[in-house]
């Protein structure tokens, strides 16, 4: 997985398709079944959050976006996209289970139901494809200033 540079205050553009999209990608790559329980639910809430926060409402090279700084952007994930209760869920083991599962390099995989999605993973994630995407815009030509 890509990780986010160290660089805090840099500011990177971001599209809200290109999020919607990222936040898509990372919660099937992330979840221990095919495709997350209502994904699509939560995608339309979170393009609906996003549509009505000021910094996303600028015209742009892939669409309404704006740019951000790192930590922005994470705050933003994680009060528009955390925040939605079917996105919530996602971090909950669907067998109720609670306490820590032990994997090694030898055990099977631990069963679906007593797996979940990490939520601080699906931000950072999220971040580090913006970050990846930003670094294409610009080595076409775009500026984030």
């Amino acid at each position: 997985m890509p990780s986010v540079p160290d660089d805090r205050g840099k500011r990177i553009y971001v599209s809200v398709n290109y999020l919607v999209g990222a936040a898509a990608m990372w919660a099937v790559r992330l979840s221990p079944y095919t495709v997350p329980d209502n994904l699509e639910v939560v995608l339309r809430a979170f393009r609906e959050r996003l549509d009505a926060f000021p910094i996303f409402r600028t015209p742009g090279y892939r669409g309404f976006g704006g740019t951000v700084t790192l930590p922005t952007l994470q705050r933003v994930l994680k009060e528009l996209l955390l925040t939605i209760p079917d996105c919530a869920a996602w971090n909950e083991r669907k067998n109720r289970r609670d306490g820590p599962g032990f994997v090694s390099a030898f055990s099977d995989p631990p069963a679906p139901d007593d797996d979940f999605i990490d939520l601080d993973a699906l931000v950072q994630n999220i971040v580090s494809t913006m970050v990846l995407e930003d670094d294409d815009v610009l080595s076409v030509g775009e500026t984030t200033s």
